[in-house]
C-alpha cells in the first residue's frame, strides 16, 4: 500500500496530497512517502528501495540507543544495549516491511538523545537543543501528533518526578520552538489548503478518535486488546524479554538505593555518589515520599537513569488507555527495553562489588536465576509441542497468527482458513525454534553459572539472531496469505491495456495490486476503513462500486477481472450468473475470476 502511494506521488509530481490508487489519503503524514520517493526517482520503484526507510532507521536507532546507553550505562552499556535492540525479533522484522514506525521510533529516540546532552550539559552549544527540536519536528512528519506527544511526556514526567527543570531551559526554547514549527507547518497548512475537510479528518478522526477508539468514519480493522499488547511485546522482544523482570528488579533496587544512600548522607551532612543495590530494608528506613525529597542532593547523571523507565512507561500506558493499537505500536519503546536490560548486563545498575566491567554479583545471581528459569520453560513448552503436536490444525495455527498479526484478524473474521498443510510446516518451524532456544538458554545459563557473563551474552545475541533466520521461512510460507504479489503476476500475465480490475472489500488489504500491475483498481463494496473519506472527493467516487453497479459491469462488453479472498456465501460473487465466473485460480488466501474465458 504505502509502495503504491509512493509511486502515485512521484508519477503525479504532487509531494503534498497523498493519494492511494488515485483516492486521497490522510492516515498518515509524508515523511516517508517523501523519502521513499526520492529513492524512487533515483534508484527506481522495486521492493529493495520500498524498505530501504525502514532498514536505514533501523541502523540509525541501533546507532542512538548506543549513544544513549554510553552516556547512560558507559561504553559497555550502550554496546550491549545496541546488540540487545538489533538481535530482537521486532527490529529486523520491521526493517523489512514498508511502514512508518522505524522512522518515529529512531526520531523520538533521537529526541530524547538530545534532551540527555542538555540534561548532562555535554559539549556542544547547539548539538542538543538540535537533536531535541529536529527529532520532534520529523518525528511528527513521521508519524502524526504522537510525534509531539511521546517525547514531551517522557521528559515532563522526568521533571516531575526529579524536581529538575534546568535542562529545559538548555533546551533553548526559544529557538527549539519555531525549528519544529518551521517542520511542522508547511505541510499541514497546504494540505488543508488543497484538501477541504482535511484538518477535521486528520487532527480529530485520525488522532483523537482514533485514540479513543471510536473513530466516525467506518474502520473494520481489528485492535489488539491490551493484555494482547503486552504478551506479543514479550514475544517481539524475544529473547531478551525473559529478562526484563530481573532488569526490573534492580532498576527499583537502584533507584531505592539512591535515595536510601542520599537520605542519609543528607542528615550526616555528607554527600556521596551511587554505590549499590539496597540491603533489605530495616526498621527507620525513608518511604517513598521521604526519597522522592532527596532526589535534590542526587547527581544529575543518576536521576538521568529515571529518563528509561519513565520512557517505557509513557509507550505503554499510552497505549494501554488506547481504544486502538496494534502489536507492533510497542516499537519505540524497544531502545529504553534494550537500555535496561543492557545496563543489567554491563553492570550499569549499579553494584561497585565484583570484576571491572562484569555485572555485580547479586545481578549477576539474579540473571543466571532468570536463564535457568528460561531454559527450565523452553524445555518444558519443547516438550508440550510434541505432546500437541495433533493440535496444530489450520484453524489453531490461523487463530494463534491472529494474535500477533491483524491481518491475520481480518482473515480469521472473514471466515477464511489456511492451507491444510500449513499446520506441520509450521508445528516443524516452531519445533526447531524451540530447539535452538532450549539449547541458548541452556548454554547461557551454565556460563552465567560460570561467572562468564560476556559469554553467556554472546550465547544469546547468537540465539535470538539464528532465531530471527529461522523464522523468515515461516515468513515465506504466510506471505501468499497477506500478500498480493502472486495473484498480481497473474493478472500482468493476462490483463489488458482496456481491461478492468476489481479488488472485493477495502483495498488495503490488496494495497499492491496497483503497484506491481501498473492498473487502475476498482472496488466494490470496500468503502469501509482509511479511503472512506477520501472515496467523498469528486475524482474518487466512480472508483467505488455497490453491487449492483458490479453487476452492471460484469456483464457488461469489457473484460473484468474480480480479485477476492472471500468464500463464496459472503462474496459478491453470488449476485452473478455463474455461467459468467471463470475461475483462473487460486493465490495464497486470493481468487481471481473474470468474466471472459
Amino acid at each position: 500500500m504505502y509502495a503504491t502511494i509512493t509511486q502515485e506521488m512521484v508519477s503525479s509530481g504532487d509531494w503534498v496530497t497523498l493519494r492511494f490508487d488515485g483516492v486521497r489519503y490522510f492516515e498518515k503524514p509524508p515523511l516517508w512517502f517523501w523519502l521513499t520517493a526520492l529513492g524512487y526517482s533515483i534508484l527506481g520503484p522495486s521492493e529493495f528501495t520500498t524498505r530501504l526507510w525502514s532498514a536505514l532507521p533501523a541502523l540509525g536507532l541501533v546507532l542512538v540507543t548506543y549513544l544513549l546507553g554510553r552516556r547512560l550505562i558507559g561504553d559497555q552499556g550502550g554496546f550491549y544495549a545496541a546488540l540487545i535492540l538489533a538481535s530482537n525479533f521486532l527490529l529486523p522484522l520491521s526493517a523489512r516491511r514498508a511502514s512508518t514506525d522505524l522512522l518515529f521510533s529512531f526520531f523520538l529516540a533521537l529526541a530524547l538523545y538530545g534532551f540527555v546532552l542538555c540534561a548532562q550539559e555535554a559539549k556542544g552549544f547547539l548539538q542538543g537543543p538540535l537533536f531535541f527540536s529536529l527529532g520532534i519536528g520529523l518525528a511528527v512528519l513521521a508519524k502524526g501528533l504522537t510525534g509531539l506527544l511521546f517525547p514531551l511526556l517522557i521528559v515532563g514526567l522526568y521533571v516531575l518526578v526529579t524536581g529538575e527543570s534546568a535542562p529545559l531551559g538548555r533546551l533553548r526554547p526559544s529557538l527549539g520552538i519555531p525549528l519544529v514549527l518551521l517542520i511542522v507547518l508547511p505541510w499541514h497548512l497546504m494540505a488543508a489548503f488543497r484538501n477541504e475537510g482535511f484538518l477535521w479528518y486528520y487532527l480529530m478522526e485520525n488522532h483523537v478518535h482514533r485514540f479513543l477508539g471510536n473513530r466516525i468514519v467506518p474502520h473494520d480493522d481489528i485492535p489488539a486488546s491490551t493484555m494482547g499488547f503486552l504478551a506479543v511485546t514479550a514475544l517481539w522482544f524475544f529473547p531478551w524479554s525473559v529478562l526484563l523482570p530481573p532488569a526490573f528488579v534492580g532498576f527499583i533496587g537502584r533507584v531505592r538505593g539512591l535515595f536510601r544512600d542520599q537520605k542519609r548522607d543528607l542528615s550526616s551532612g555528607a554527600r556521596v555518589a551511587f554505590s549499590g543495590y539496597p540491603r533489605v530494608a530495616g526498621e527507620g528506613d525513608p518511604s517513598w515520599s521521604d526519597e522522592i525529597k532527596a532526589l535534590d542532593g542526587i547527581r544529575t547523571d543518576e536521576r538521568l537513569w529515571l529518563l528509561v523507565p519513565l520512557w517505557v512507561l509513557v509507550i505503554f500506558g499510552v497505549f494501554a488507555v488506547s481504544g486502538f493499537k496494534h502489536e507492533y505500536y510497542s516499537l519505540p519503546a524497544f531502545p529504553a527495553l534494550s537500555l535496561m536490560v543492557g545496563g543489567l548486563w554491563a553492570g550499569g545498575l549499579g553494584l561497585s562489588s565484583g570484576p571491572p566491567g562484569q555485572p555485580p554479583k547479586a545481578a549477576l545471581t539474579r540473571t543466571t536465576l532468570w536463564l535457568a528459569l528460561s531454559f527450565a520453560g523452553a524445555a518444558l513448552y519443547l516438550v508440550l509441542l510434541f505432546l500437541w503436536k495433533g493440535a496444530f490444525t489450520t484453524e489453531h495455527v490461523l487463530a494463534g497468527l491472529a494474535g500477533v498479526n491483524v491481518s491475520f484478524r481480518v482473515l480469521l473474521k472473514q471466515g477464511i482458513n489456511l492451507p491444510a498443510d500449513f499446520g506441520p510446516q509450521v508445528f516443524s518451524l516452531l519445533a526447531l525454534c524451540e530447539l535452538f532456544a532450549l539449547v541458548g538458554f541452556g548454554v547461557a545459563w551454565l556460563l552465567s553459572w560460570l561467572r562468564h557473563p560476556g559469554l553467556s551474552f554472546g550465547i544469546l545475541v547468537v540465539m535470538g539472531v539464528a532465531i530471527g533466520l529461522l523464522i523468515l521461512p515461516f515468513f515465506h510460507l504466510l506471505e501468499p496469505h497477506y500478500s498480493v504479489k502472486a495473484v498480481s503476476s497473474a493478472l500482468v500475465a493476462q490483463v489488458g491495456p482496456e481491461d478492468l480490475i476489481v479488488h472485493e472489500g477495502r483495498l488495503e488489504r490488496g494495497g499492491g495490486l496497483r503497484f506491481y500491475t501498473g492498473h487502475q483498481v476498482y472496488i466494490v463494496n470496500g468503502w469501509e476503513g482509511s479511503l472512506r473519506f477520501g472515496s467523498g472527493y469528486p475524482e474518487a467516487r466512480h472508483l467505488f462500486l455497490g453491487t449492483a453497479e458490479f453487476v452492471h459491469l460484469w456483464e457488461g462488453p469489457s473484460r473484468v477481472f474480480l480479485v477476492t479472498n472471500f468464500p463464496l456465501e459472503r462474496s459478491i460473487r453470488r449476485f452473478l450468473k455463474s455461467q459468467t465466473v471463470h475461475e483462473l485460480g487460486l493465490y495464497g488466501s486470493r481468487w481471481l475470476f473474470s468474466n471472459r474465458e
